[in-house]
């Protein structure tokens, strides 16, 4: 009987123990869950916080970069109306070309920084396509010019005119691919081809390839060409430049856009890059969305005399949606033999025949045919130098071109009274504005020059306020403004508070505001 009271008693003992054990145990796990929970949560308040700052820190140092910067581009442009000798516009061409360079490499770094951070949205918004690619080219055809590349565009024939999605995102990444192509290729050619996947009533997919004849890529460049801050090599950044942010955020940008980017290169020989992105359809698609204003207009038979074998491929491709007959002549032995055989009714020259003699050339296919002559180039300051010189064509045609393009001109050259002229917005274009007045809300004496050093001689009133508040104050005095160029950041008063309180001042309300910034965060676009 002892021992079972003993045993009862230890057992009892033991019991009390492991419960005590248990109740520490508990509640010293409840007090580590209680500061692994504390922990947790300063750190990612230290994470929120430095994430805030690194945002503030990046808009700043955006905005701060950006100022000064852009009084170096505007006072540059402003230069170029002035009178300089051969050696000094050589130096402001060297002057604008390295600001537009760091301005290029401080919106990679910025983009790079809204990827990263998740602030960065896709738009769903109706483009044309050939608006799109018309600004693709008006950033990058100067530097296939000066290295005297054939750039060319070959847009299939069912490709729609209207789509929906990210047009601004999209001239971003084509941009950059061409910019690329054209900086490693020292001579050939770079084609954009944007050709049709599939399309229905709801989506159109698309693809876009960008090809080059340029120095290509090992498999081993290959491997890391889409990662951050890297390049090909290290020999290539010192020869070439560039952050090696371009194709990271090309990347990002076409996945975000729900397609895929893939590249092919052969070392020494050239690089293909293609993407393929899905976009919404606008609209019931058309069978036919380039529409001549008359069909005696269409099955004309058309002669293309150029050496540029691509180029002249892809005008034949573009007359074949109109049902015209092509033939293509390399040489001018050959235009000339063609001509004496067949009957044309429109000539397409490439400017490269006519370099040595122009007038003569042009002579020789007149005495030859009756066609209407229109004079293909890749560069405006020739065309306008044809035109000067009063040569015998009856239009001219600008490559690389879009469908829309060709449209346009064959509408012209077919109606009687065709206008050859290539029109370029001038200081005589804004004297049309002439008694308009501006206020302008600018704390800034540089910016405020540059405004003033572009407008001059437009005969435009314009009046600086020096803050948001003195502008306010002009505009309930006199109601008689037509535009408000409003910076945001200024002293006593920022933009932002001025517009509010003359949008909501029913005398002023109709004003249009237009905001002048270096901000370019989306925070900063949400409150304007």
């Amino acid at each position: 009987h002892v021992l079972y009271w003993v045993f009862i008693i230890l057992l009892f003992l033991a019991i009390i123990y492991q419960y005590r054990r248990a109740n520490k145990y508990a509640k010293d796990n409840k007090a580590l869950k209680d500061q692994y929970a504390m922990d947790l949560e300063k750190l990612e308040a230290d994470f929120t916080a430095k994430s805030r700052y690194k945002d503030e820190f990046l808009a700043k140092m955006s905005h701060e970069i950006r100022t000064p910067m852009h009084a170096v581009m505007g006072y540059s442009h402003i230069l170029q109306d002035t009178s300089l000798n051969r050696r000094q516009d050589k130096y402001l061409n060297k002057i604008q070309n390295s600001a537009k360079l760091l301005l290029n490499i401080i919106n990679d770094i910025l983009d790079f920084s809204k990827i990263e951070a998740g602030e960065l949205n896709i738009e769903e918004i109706e483009f044309n396509i050939n608006t799109m690619i018309d600004n693709v080219r008006n950033i990058v055809v100067e530097k296939a010019n000066e290295k005297d590349l054939a750039l060319t565009f070959e847009i299939e024939n069912d490709v729609p005119l209207a789509l929906v999605g990210d047009s601004l995102r999209m001239e971003q990444v084509l941009t950059n691919l061409l910019n690329n192509a054209i900086k490693f290729t020292k001579e050939g050619e770079v084609t954009l081809k944007v050709s049709t996947i599939r399309i229905d009533q709801e989506k159109i997919a698309l693809q876009f390839a960008v090809s080059d004849s340029g120095i290509g890529m090992t498999d081993k460049q290959l491997s890391k060409l889409f990662t951050s801050f890297q390049q090909a090599e290290a020999s290539t950044a010192r020869e070439f430049g560039g952050t090696g942010l371009g194709l990271a955020i090309s990347k990002q940008l076409v996945e975000m856009m729900g397609g895929s980017i893939v590249v092919q290169s052969t070392f020494g020989k050239g690089s293909i890059f293609t993407f393929n992105i899905q976009f919404t359809s606008p609209q019931i698609v058309e069978k036919r969305k380039y529409r001549l204003p008359s069909k005696e207009l269409m099955n004309l038979s058309v002669l293309i005399i150029s050496h540029q074998k691509n180029m002249a491929e892809t005008l034949k491709q573009r007359l074949s949606y109109f049902h015209y007959s092509s033939n293509i002549a390399p040489s001018e032995e050959a235009a000339l033999t063609l001509l004496a055989n067949k009957a044309y009714d429109l000539i397409f020259l490439d400017a490269l025949f006519t370099s040595s003699n122009r007038a003569h050339a042009l002579d020789k296919y007149r005495a030859t045919s009756d066609a209407r002559v229109i004079l293909v180039e890749n560069k405006q300051d020739m065309i306008t130098s044809f035109l000067n010189n009063r040569l015998s064509v009856d239009a001219t045609l600008l490559s690389p071109f879009t469908q829309q393009n060709t449209l346009d001109l064959l509408a012209k050259v077919n109606s009687h009274s065709a206008d050859i002229t290539q029109h370029k917005l001038t200081k005589a274009d804004m004297r049309q504005l002439k008694g308009a007045k501006i206020l302008l809300a600018e704390d800034n004496e540089i910016n405020q020059g540059i405004i003033f050093g572009l407008l001059e001689g437009s005969g435009i009133n314009i009046k600086v306020a020096n803050n948001g508040k003195e502008a306010v104050e002009f505009l309930q005095q006199e109601h008689n403004y037509d535009l408000v160029l409003m910076d945001i950041s200024m002293p006593v008063m920022d933009g932002y508070e001025a517009s509010r309180l003359i949008q909501d001042d029913p005398r002023i309300a109709h004003i249009p505001i237009i905001a002048l910034t270096a901000n370019a965060m989306r925070n900063d676009m949400k409150k304007m």
